[in-house]
């Protein structure tokens, strides 16, 4: 272990030195008051101050034309007419898929019959209407419902005429 050589020894940072503490004054240090205030100047008087306001939208209009506007007047949003969904066409095509479904003819014609009707109307309003293509679905799936319904009473008649159908029940097999 070394022994310390003294205070200003150059070779330990750490040695403690009496001589430099110094003693702490009772009261702060108080700043001068100044005579002249203008020795003292402003920090904020160096930025410059804006007393006009930014030129508003439009305000060059006069100088370079209308301002430009990409949508149609009132905004690119306007409330308009909707065009609503007739209501006959709704009903032929659920006519038609019902008919498809559980009854048969007794559904599939009014839904034709709906169909056409609805489609004579959208056309008589210019297109204001809705819905043609439920229309003509609701047509269409009709005209399949009843040709597959007919066809298959047609095929029930034959069946029923050539005696192939019927109730006798010839079991022969034994167990």
């Amino acid at each position: 272990m070394s022994t310390p050589t003294g205070p200003s020894d150059p070779k330990d940072p750490w040695a403690y030195d009496p001589s430099a503490t110094q003693a702490v004054p009772a009261t702060p240090p108080t700043a001068p008051t100044p005579t002249n205030p203008s020795a003292y100047p402003n920090p904020w008087d160096q930025y410059p101050q804006y007393q006009q306001q930014p030129p508003q939208y439009g305000q060059y209009a006069g100088q370079y034309g209308p301002a430009y506007n990409p949508y149609p007047a009132g905004g690119p949003y306007q409330p308009g007419v909707v065009a609503t969904t007739n209501g006959k066409a709704t009903a032929s095509l659920v006519c038609a898929i019902a008919g498809f479904f559980c009854f048969g003819p007794f559904l599939s014609v009014p839904a034709i019959i709906l169909g056409i009707l609805a489609r004579r109307e959208i056309a008589r309003t210019g297109g204001q209407q809705g819905g043609s293509g439920q229309a003509l679905a609701g047509i269409i799936i009709g005209i399949v419902v009843t040709v597959l319904s007919v066809l298959a009473i047609i095929g029930l008649i034959a069946l029923i005429s050539t005696g192939s159908f019927d109730n006798s029940y010839n079991d022969t097999g034994t167990f």
